[in-house]
């Protein structure tokens, strides 16, 4: 089974995190998909616009789960984890539209579907 463009442009955009924050310890994985998405760029079937929704979504995502752990280290404020961890929710649900929609689009992998998921039907207050 071949990997869904969905999820090769999704892990390259994680990947170029990795390959910022965390070094060449990933250069040869973030090599293998740079090499993909550059061919599938190539071929019109990589989108320049998922490349940056997905980036900006994901780089959110870091940057919460960094704000998390400094929030561990400092004070367990368990309020302020739980608001974060709605805000990683949510972008999380934004990155899965983005993903659906490049396996619509693609015609490639399957939807991801969440039925009655406190992310998709968020409770009433």
């Amino acid at each position: 089974m071949r990997t869904p463009v969905s999820d090769i442009v999704d892990r390259y955009t994680i990947l170029k995190l990795k390959q910022k924050y965390i070094g060449s310890s990933i250069q040869r994985q973030f090599n293998i998909y740079h090499k993909e998405v550059r061919k599938l760029r190539k071929q019109g079937i990589v989108k320049e616009e998922w490349i940056k929704k997905l980036s900006q979504i994901n780089k959110s995502i870091w940057e919460l789960e960094c704000m998390i752990g400094d929030i561990v280290r400092e004070n367990f404020d368990f309020e302020e984890i739980g608001r974060k961890a709605l805000e990683i929710r949510e972008l999380n649900r934004q990155r899965i539209e983005v993903k659906n929609k490049i396996c619509e689009e693609t015609g490639e992998g399957f939807p991801e579907i969440k039925i009655d998921h406190t992310s998709v039907h968020p409770r009433e207050k």
